[in-house]
């Protein structure tokens, strides 16, 4: 299931990598980018959406929400390489009994 995920994931990522590749530019010159824009509206004067705009929007919501699903997916199953791979400690031994020097004598 998380397999055929990441493989549909990976998908969305290049066929909107390829529809953004394929929009044309805004046309935008040096007027257009300090806002001398003759259009008066607020988002611009563009109408419709085209078909590329559509299925750029659709491909970033689903990249959006397969990102989110996948992160919520894969939060379960964290473990560490380290923890896997790391073999138990050896026992130790105890330290041999060593005879404690006798007292100090007392003056």
């Amino acid at each position: 299931m998380i397999t055929l995920l990441w493989i549909l994931y990976i998908m969305v990522c290049i066929f909107l990598i390829g529809i953004v590749l394929l929009q044309p530019g805004e046309g935008g010159n040096v007027a257009s980018a300090l806002g001398a824009s003759s259009s008066q509206t607020a988002f611009g004067a563009r109408g419709s959406m085209s078909m590329l705009q559509k299925v750029t929007a659709g491909l970033a919501i689903a990249f959006m929400v397969m990102s989110i699903i996948l992160s919520f997916l894969m939060s379960g199953k964290q473990s560490s390489i380290i923890e896997k791979h790391t073999t138990p400690p050896a026992p130790q031994e105890k330290p041999a009994n060593i005879p404690s020097p006798p007292p100090a004598p007392e003056k």
